[in-house]
């Protein structure tokens, strides 16, 4: 079964070449999921990590080597780490 992430916004940095993507909530209630990207939904502005949909919104914060970049630039294959809240399990 799949579960979706919801993300909103935050600003962290992670070694090189590892796409980040975060959420700004409390501590207690993130989660962390690492892996590859396996499918990339841009109409709906979803990625999939780990069989767990992404939903990425305009406040979240991308990086990839400290620098930000933008949803356009992920790419199928290409290794993430998500950290946010899960909405509805």
């Amino acid at each position: 079964m799949r579960k979706a992430v919801y993300l909103a916004l935050a600003c962290v940095a992670l070694g090189t070449g590892a796409i980040v993507l975060a959420h700004g909530g409390h501590c207690g209630d993130q989660v962390k999921i690492e892996g590859e990207i396996t499918a990339i939904n841009p109409p709906a502005m979803q990625i999939t990590v780990d069989e767990t949909t992404v939903q990425v919104t305009a406040d979240t914060v991308i990086r990839r080597n400290c620098q930000n970049i933008t949803f356009e630039d992920l790419e199928v294959g290409l290794n993430a780490m998500v950290m946010g809240t899960y909405d509805n399990n």
